[in-house]
Protein backbone atom coordinates (compact mmCIF):
# COMPACT_ATOMS: atom_id res chain seq x y z
CA UNK A 1 0.00 0.00 0.00
CA UNK A 2 1.30 3.76 -0.98
CA UNK A 3 1.03 6.53 1.32
CA UNK A 4 1.83 9.41 -0.84
CA UNK A 5 2.61 12.43 1.26
CA UNK A 6 -0.21 14.50 0.96
CA UNK A 7 -2.48 11.77 1.06
CA UNK A 8 -5.75 11.05 3.08
CA UNK A 9 -4.30 7.93 4.83
CA UNK A 10 -0.87 10.33 5.61
CA UNK A 11 -2.42 13.00 6.99
CA UNK A 12 -5.30 11.01 9.12
CA UNK A 13 -1.89 8.67 10.32
CA UNK A 14 0.33 11.47 11.50
CA UNK A 15 -2.49 13.58 13.24
CA UNK A 16 -3.23 10.39 14.98
CA UNK A 17 -0.13 9.64 15.88
CA UNK A 18 0.50 13.29 17.08
CA UNK A 19 -2.78 13.24 19.20
CA UNK A 20 -1.78 9.79 21.18
CA UNK A 21 1.52 10.08 21.66
CA UNK A 22 0.70 13.82 22.87
CA UNK A 23 -2.37 12.60 25.29
CA UNK A 24 0.38 9.64 26.81
CA UNK A 25 2.97 12.20 27.59
CA UNK A 26 -0.14 14.48 29.32
CA UNK A 27 -1.13 11.41 31.03
CA UNK A 28 2.58 10.21 31.43
CA UNK A 29 3.09 13.61 33.31
CA UNK A 30 0.05 13.76 35.39
CA UNK A 31 1.12 10.38 36.65
CA UNK A 32 4.91 11.55 37.52
CA UNK A 33 3.28 14.35 39.36
CA UNK A 34 0.95 12.14 41.45
CA UNK A 35 3.06 9.64 42.11
CA UNK A 36 6.39 12.34 43.33
CA UNK A 37 3.85 13.13 45.47
CA UNK A 38 2.86 10.47 46.38
CA UNK A 39 6.24 9.16 47.10
CA UNK A 40 7.02 12.15 48.93
CA UNK A 41 3.94 11.56 51.40
CA UNK A 42 5.60 8.51 52.03
CA UNK A 43 8.73 9.58 52.89
CA UNK A 44 6.87 12.12 55.45
CA UNK A 45 5.33 8.89 56.37
CA UNK A 46 8.16 6.95 57.00
CA UNK A 47 10.19 10.12 58.77
CA UNK A 48 6.79 10.17 61.26
CA UNK A 49 7.83 6.15 62.51
CA UNK A 50 11.30 6.87 62.74
CA UNK A 51 10.31 9.06 65.09
CA UNK A 52 8.09 7.15 66.95
CA UNK A 53 10.66 4.27 66.92
CA UNK A 54 13.41 7.04 68.56
CA UNK A 55 11.07 8.10 71.06
CA UNK A 56 9.99 4.57 71.88
CA UNK A 57 13.68 3.99 72.54
CA UNK A 58 14.57 6.69 73.99
CA UNK A 59 11.75 6.01 76.24
CA UNK A 60 14.28 3.92 78.63
CA UNK A 61 16.83 6.03 78.63
CA UNK A 62 14.86 8.45 80.35
CA UNK A 63 12.67 6.41 82.54
CA UNK A 64 15.09 6.43 85.65
CA UNK A 65 15.46 9.99 85.18
CA UNK A 66 13.60 12.84 87.20
CA UNK A 67 14.60 15.73 85.58
CA UNK A 68 16.01 16.28 81.86
CA UNK A 69 17.77 13.66 79.60
CA UNK A 70 21.72 14.80 79.04
CA UNK A 71 24.08 13.53 76.51
CA UNK A 72 25.83 10.78 78.81
CA UNK A 73 22.16 9.00 79.96
CA UNK A 74 22.21 7.90 76.04
CA UNK A 75 23.81 4.22 76.13
CA UNK A 76 25.46 2.42 73.07
CA UNK A 77 22.41 0.65 72.06
CA UNK A 78 20.64 3.71 71.38
CA UNK A 79 22.93 5.04 69.15
CA UNK A 80 23.90 2.35 67.17
CA UNK A 81 19.69 1.47 67.28
CA UNK A 82 19.14 5.10 66.08
CA UNK A 83 22.20 4.57 62.87
CA UNK A 84 20.46 1.24 62.11
CA UNK A 85 17.01 2.88 61.84
CA UNK A 86 18.61 5.89 60.07
CA UNK A 87 20.04 3.40 57.34
CA UNK A 88 16.67 1.06 57.23
CA UNK A 89 14.51 4.47 57.20
CA UNK A 90 16.57 6.33 54.21
CA UNK A 91 16.89 9.76 56.36
CA UNK A 92 20.67 10.44 56.74
CA UNK A 93 20.75 12.68 59.71
CA UNK A 94 18.80 13.32 63.26
CA UNK A 95 19.34 15.81 66.22
CA UNK A 96 17.79 15.54 69.38
CA UNK A 97 17.50 18.10 72.25
CA UNK A 98 16.24 17.69 75.75
CA UNK A 99 13.34 19.66 77.43
CA UNK A 100 15.81 22.63 78.25
CA UNK A 101 16.76 22.83 74.61
CA UNK A 102 20.36 21.17 74.51
CA UNK A 103 21.54 18.79 71.63
CA UNK A 104 22.08 15.56 73.18
CA UNK A 105 22.66 13.35 70.36
CA UNK A 106 23.03 14.12 66.45
CA UNK A 107 24.80 12.61 63.31
CA UNK A 108 27.21 13.68 60.88
CA UNK A 109 25.45 17.60 60.04
CA UNK A 110 27.06 20.10 57.97
CA UNK A 111 26.90 23.46 59.86
CA UNK A 112 24.06 24.82 58.28
CA UNK A 113 21.75 21.70 58.10
CA UNK A 114 22.60 21.54 61.69
CA UNK A 115 21.83 25.03 62.91
CA UNK A 116 18.46 24.84 60.87
CA UNK A 117 17.49 20.92 62.45
CA UNK A 118 18.36 22.63 65.60
CA UNK A 119 15.54 25.26 65.04
CA UNK A 120 13.23 23.25 63.74
CA UNK A 121 13.30 20.87 66.77
CA UNK A 122 13.29 24.06 69.49
CA UNK A 123 10.24 24.97 67.71
CA UNK A 124 8.62 21.95 67.76
CA UNK A 125 9.85 21.89 71.70
CA UNK A 126 7.67 25.15 72.56
CA UNK A 127 5.00 24.54 69.92
CA UNK A 128 4.30 21.42 70.87
CA UNK A 129 3.14 20.16 67.16
CA UNK A 130 4.80 18.27 64.49
CA UNK A 131 6.27 19.87 61.45
CA UNK A 132 7.96 18.90 58.33
CA UNK A 133 10.14 21.54 55.96
CA UNK A 134 11.40 21.08 51.95
CA UNK A 135 14.13 22.89 51.46
CA UNK A 136 17.44 22.57 48.34
CA UNK A 137 16.66 22.65 44.60
CA UNK A 138 17.02 19.10 42.38
CA UNK A 139 15.96 18.26 39.11
CA UNK A 140 12.96 15.41 39.26
CA UNK A 141 11.90 14.08 36.17
CA UNK A 142 10.46 16.64 34.25
CA UNK A 143 10.77 19.66 36.22
CA UNK A 144 12.51 21.45 39.45
CA UNK A 145 11.67 19.70 43.13
CA UNK A 146 13.11 20.21 46.64
CA UNK A 147 15.97 18.51 47.44
CA UNK A 148 16.03 17.48 50.71
CA UNK A 149 13.20 17.00 53.83
CA UNK A 150 13.12 17.98 57.46
CA UNK A 151 11.07 16.91 60.05
CA UNK A 152 10.82 17.69 63.75
CA UNK A 153 8.67 16.42 66.14
CA UNK A 154 7.95 16.71 70.02
CA UNK A 155 9.65 13.68 72.16
CA UNK A 156 7.50 12.84 75.55
CA UNK A 157 7.46 10.16 77.82
CA UNK A 158 4.27 9.36 79.90
CA UNK A 159 2.79 12.65 78.67
CA UNK A 160 5.98 13.97 80.48
CA UNK A 161 8.28 15.94 77.57
CA UNK A 162 11.34 14.61 77.12
CA UNK A 163 12.38 16.91 74.57
CA UNK A 164 11.96 17.32 70.28
CA UNK A 165 13.73 15.72 67.55
CA UNK A 166 14.50 16.45 63.86
CA UNK A 167 15.32 13.63 61.34
CA UNK A 168 16.32 15.19 57.69
CA UNK A 169 17.52 13.37 54.54
CA UNK A 170 17.37 13.98 51.00
CA UNK A 171 14.28 13.46 48.25
CA UNK A 172 17.11 12.38 45.32
CA UNK A 173 16.77 8.48 45.90
CA UNK A 174 13.20 9.05 45.24
CA UNK A 175 14.15 11.01 41.71
CA UNK A 176 16.23 8.52 40.76
CA UNK A 177 13.69 6.07 41.19
CA UNK A 178 11.12 7.81 39.28
CA UNK A 179 13.54 8.32 36.52
CA UNK A 180 14.35 4.90 36.03
CA UNK A 181 10.80 3.55 36.32
CA UNK A 182 9.67 6.28 33.29
CA UNK A 183 12.19 4.69 30.62
CA UNK A 184 9.65 1.62 31.59
CA UNK A 185 6.83 3.74 31.43
CA UNK A 186 8.20 5.18 27.78
CA UNK A 187 8.72 2.22 26.61
CA UNK A 188 4.78 1.07 27.12
CA UNK A 189 3.83 4.28 26.26
CA UNK A 190 5.34 3.60 22.46
CA UNK A 191 4.23 0.06 22.05
CA UNK A 192 0.39 1.77 23.59
CA UNK A 193 1.14 4.20 20.94
CA UNK A 194 2.10 1.66 17.98
CA UNK A 195 -0.89 -0.48 18.73
CA UNK A 196 -3.45 2.67 19.18
CA UNK A 197 -2.28 4.48 15.81
CA UNK A 198 -2.65 0.84 13.87
CA UNK A 199 -6.35 0.46 15.18
CA UNK A 200 -6.77 3.56 15.17
CA UNK A 201 -5.96 3.73 11.27
CA UNK A 202 -7.53 0.81 10.70
CA UNK A 203 -10.45 1.82 11.76
CA UNK A 204 -11.04 5.03 10.23
CA UNK A 205 -9.84 3.87 6.78
CA UNK A 206 -12.65 1.31 6.77
CA UNK A 207 -15.10 4.40 8.30
CA UNK A 208 -13.80 7.21 6.25
CA UNK A 209 -11.00 6.72 4.08
CA UNK A 210 -12.22 3.59 2.12
CA UNK A 211 -15.96 5.36 1.36
CA UNK A 212 -14.19 8.55 0.20
CA UNK A 213 -12.46 6.08 -2.24
CA UNK A 214 -15.56 5.02 -3.56
CA UNK A 215 -16.90 7.80 -4.08
CA UNK A 216 -13.81 9.33 -6.20
CA UNK A 217 -14.38 5.85 -7.88
CA UNK A 218 -17.70 6.88 -8.87
CA UNK A 219 -17.27 10.67 -9.88
CA UNK A 220 -14.30 9.06 -11.84
CA UNK A 221 -15.62 6.64 -13.49
CA UNK A 222 -19.05 9.10 -14.69
CA UNK A 223 -17.90 10.17 -17.73
CA UNK A 224 -18.76 10.06 -21.84
CA UNK A 225 -22.72 9.88 -21.23
CA UNK A 226 -22.85 6.87 -19.26
CA UNK A 227 -24.12 6.42 -15.94
CA UNK A 228 -21.95 4.32 -13.28
CA UNK A 229 -23.77 1.54 -11.49
CA UNK A 230 -25.33 2.84 -7.72
CA UNK A 231 -23.21 1.92 -5.03
CA UNK A 232 -24.68 -0.24 -2.45
CA UNK A 233 -26.34 0.66 0.04
CA UNK A 234 -24.00 3.03 3.00
CA UNK A 235 -23.88 3.59 6.32
CA UNK A 236 -26.03 5.85 8.18
CA UNK A 237 -24.05 8.48 8.91
CA UNK A 238 -22.67 11.79 7.12
CA UNK A 239 -20.34 10.22 4.81
CA UNK A 240 -23.57 7.66 3.74
CA UNK A 241 -25.57 10.69 3.26
CA UNK A 242 -22.92 12.51 1.01
CA UNK A 243 -22.76 9.01 -0.84
CA UNK A 244 -26.74 8.52 -1.37
CA UNK A 245 -26.53 12.27 -2.40
CA UNK A 246 -23.69 12.26 -5.24
CA UNK A 247 -25.41 8.99 -6.46
CA UNK A 248 -28.62 11.16 -6.86
CA UNK A 249 -27.20 14.22 -8.44
CA UNK A 250 -25.41 11.47 -11.06
CA UNK A 251 -28.53 10.25 -11.86
CA UNK A 252 -30.13 13.62 -12.30
CA UNK A 253 -26.77 14.60 -14.02
CA UNK A 254 -27.20 11.56 -16.37
CA UNK A 255 -30.89 12.30 -16.97
CA UNK A 256 -30.34 16.13 -17.73
CA UNK A 257 -27.96 15.04 -20.06
CA UNK A 258 -30.13 13.30 -22.23
CA UNK A 259 -32.43 15.88 -21.98
CA UNK A 260 -30.10 18.11 -23.97
CA UNK A 261 -28.91 15.79 -26.00
CA UNK A 262 -32.68 15.61 -27.28
CA UNK A 263 -32.56 19.00 -27.42
CA UNK A 264 -30.03 19.51 -29.51
CA UNK A 265 -31.08 16.81 -31.79
CA UNK A 266 -34.14 18.16 -32.18
CA UNK A 267 -32.98 21.45 -32.77
CA UNK A 268 -30.17 19.71 -35.03
CA UNK A 269 -33.62 19.00 -37.11
CA UNK A 270 -35.20 22.17 -36.72
CA UNK A 271 -31.87 23.92 -38.74
CA UNK A 272 -31.57 21.32 -41.36
CA UNK A 273 -35.29 21.85 -41.99
CA UNK A 274 -34.49 26.22 -41.69
CA UNK A 275 -31.94 25.70 -44.50
CA UNK A 276 -33.74 23.37 -46.68
CA UNK A 277 -36.75 26.42 -46.40
CA UNK A 278 -34.39 29.02 -46.86
CA UNK A 279 -33.11 27.42 -50.28
CA UNK A 280 -36.50 26.50 -51.36
CA UNK A 281 -37.02 30.54 -50.85
CA UNK A 282 -33.79 31.62 -52.88
CA UNK A 283 -34.65 29.16 -55.63
CA UNK A 284 -38.68 30.75 -55.61
CA UNK A 285 -36.66 34.43 -55.11
CA UNK A 286 -34.08 33.41 -58.56
CA UNK A 287 -37.38 31.86 -60.79
CA UNK A 288 -39.40 34.70 -59.44
CA UNK A 289 -35.95 37.49 -60.47
CA UNK A 290 -36.07 35.43 -63.83
CA UNK A 291 -39.81 35.76 -64.49
CA UNK A 292 -39.33 39.89 -63.92
CA UNK A 293 -36.42 39.84 -66.19
CA UNK A 294 -38.47 38.29 -69.10
CA UNK A 295 -41.12 39.88 -68.56
CA UNK A 296 -39.16 43.47 -68.61
CA UNK A 297 -36.99 42.25 -71.47
CA UNK A 298 -40.53 41.10 -73.55
CA UNK A 299 -41.79 44.83 -72.67
CA UNK A 300 -38.69 46.58 -73.35
CA UNK A 301 -37.39 44.63 -76.23
CA UNK A 302 -40.53 42.60 -77.49
CA UNK A 303 -42.75 46.03 -78.35
CA UNK A 304 -39.53 47.68 -80.43
CA UNK A 305 -38.75 44.90 -82.32
CA UNK A 306 -42.92 44.77 -83.25
CA UNK A 307 -42.54 48.06 -84.31
CA UNK A 308 -39.62 47.64 -86.21
CA UNK A 309 -41.40 44.78 -87.60
CA UNK A 310 -44.01 46.96 -88.56
CA UNK A 311 -41.76 49.35 -90.26
CA UNK A 312 -40.03 47.25 -92.20
CA UNK A 313 -43.43 45.75 -93.50
CA UNK A 314 -44.25 49.49 -94.74
CA UNK A 315 -40.72 49.75 -96.48
CA UNK A 316 -40.96 46.41 -98.30
CA UNK A 317 -44.31 47.89 -99.80
CA UNK A 318 -42.95 49.95 -102.32
CA UNK A 319 -45.73 52.33 -101.99
CA UNK A 320 -44.19 54.92 -99.61
CA UNK A 321 -42.66 58.21 -100.56
CA UNK A 322 -39.11 59.19 -100.01
CA UNK A 323 -39.87 61.09 -97.10
CA UNK A 324 -42.08 58.56 -95.52
CA UNK A 325 -38.90 56.08 -95.46
CA UNK A 326 -36.60 58.43 -94.16
CA UNK A 327 -39.03 58.88 -91.57
CA UNK A 328 -39.65 55.04 -91.13
CA UNK A 329 -36.04 54.30 -91.02
CA UNK A 330 -34.98 57.07 -88.13
CA UNK A 331 -38.11 55.25 -85.88
CA UNK A 332 -36.28 52.17 -87.07
CA UNK A 333 -32.80 53.70 -85.73
CA UNK A 334 -34.78 55.07 -82.45
CA UNK A 335 -36.41 51.59 -81.55
CA UNK A 336 -33.12 50.03 -82.13
CA UNK A 337 -31.44 52.68 -79.87
CA UNK A 338 -34.13 52.05 -77.21
CA UNK A 339 -33.88 48.26 -77.47
CA UNK A 340 -30.15 48.47 -76.70
CA UNK A 341 -30.53 51.29 -73.65
CA UNK A 342 -32.98 48.47 -72.90
CA UNK A 343 -29.82 45.78 -72.68
CA UNK A 344 -27.54 47.79 -70.99
CA UNK A 345 -29.96 49.28 -68.55
CA UNK A 346 -30.79 45.54 -67.62
CA UNK A 347 -27.36 44.58 -67.42
CA UNK A 348 -26.43 47.11 -64.89
CA UNK A 349 -29.29 46.69 -62.96
CA UNK A 350 -29.68 42.98 -62.94
CA UNK A 351 -26.04 42.55 -60.55
CA UNK A 352 -24.65 39.40 -59.81
CA UNK A 353 -26.62 36.05 -59.95
CA UNK A 354 -29.64 35.65 -57.24
CA UNK A 355 -28.45 33.23 -54.32
CA UNK A 356 -24.52 34.07 -54.97
CA UNK A 357 -22.44 35.82 -52.05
Amino acid sequence: MKFPVYSLRTGILAQLTFLIIAAMLLINVVMVKFAERDLTQERLHTGRLLIRAVEQTLGPQAAGKAKRITEADLDFDFRKGVSRMLGDSGFSDILIINSEGNRIFTTDYSSDAEEQGLVSAREALSTGIWSHHFSGTAWSVLWLSKSDVRISAPLSLDGRPLGAITVSGSLLPLYETLRSSQMVILFYILMDTVVLVLVGYVLLSRIVVKPIDKLLAMTGAYKDGFMVLSMPESSKNEIGDLTRSLSHMLRRLDENKRELQAHISSLEKANRDLRQAQDEIIRSEKLASVGRLAAGIAHEIGNPIGIILGYLDLLNSGDITEADKKDFLSRIESEIVRVNRSFASCSISRGPPAGTL
